[in-house]
């Protein structure tokens, strides 16, 4: 049996390695827009 090993997106360092990673822009931006119940066109990180 092999045993697989799983990561929770309720961890932060995953949630951040999946959403704020440079490149997976397209990602956050379809999580935010199912969350919110919204249209996100864009965003924008502050500093």
């Amino acid at each position: 049996m092999i045993e697989e090993n799983k990561l929770s997106v309720k961890i932060d360092i995953v949630f951040k390695r999946i959403f704020a990673h440079k490149g997976n822009e397209k990602f956050l931006r379809e999580f935010l827009s199912s969350l919110l119940n919204l249209e996100i066109k864009e965003i924008k990180k502050l500093k």
